[in-house]
């Protein structure tokens, strides 16, 4: 019975290392792909050459392979608003592989718990309370404001 258990140890080792790389390839896929429209969970079972089946069983604990496609998504709709790439909403989300602008407000507002509009003012408060505070200079008395 000891050797069965160690043998069923190791398999099941194997099979969490194999996991864990199959996740890892994923998301380096989801990254470097999720930007076209078509892509889905279909599509990276594809290109890793593996079924549906074991892709859904590799992000079985965890987020999702449609959550992940949704995160990466919407960190490239939030970096174009941040970066001021972008500064529509919808541009951006068309740009990052959305095809409906509601199905990207839901993942945007369920990853970073704000929406992209709520980000935008935000940005924009920021931008005025920088622009409107004091400046550092050398005033007529030779001192440092």
């Amino acid at each position: 019975m000891g050797a069965s258990t160690a043998a069923f140890d190791h398999v099941s080792h194997m099979t969490t290392t194999r996991r864990a790389q199959l996740r890892a390839r994923a998301l380096q896929v989801i990254s470097e792909q999720c930007w076209h429209p078509q892509f889905d969970e279909d599509a990276l079972a594809g290109v890793l050459d593996v079924s549906r089946k074991t892709l859904d069983r590799t992000f079985s604990e965890g987020e999702s392979v449609a959550y992940a496609i949704g995160r990466a998504r919407v960190q490239r709709v939030r970096r174009s608003l941040l970066c001021g790439q972008c500064r529509s909403v919808r541009v951006a989300s068309e740009a990052a592989g959305f095809t409906s602008l509601g199905a990207m407000k839901f993942h945007f507002r369920r990853v970073f718990d704000e929406t992209p509009l709520q980000l935008q003012r935000r940005l924009r408060h920021q931008e005025n309370d920088v622009s409107s505070a004091p400046r550092w200079s050398h005033g007529a008395t030779g001192a440092w404001l």
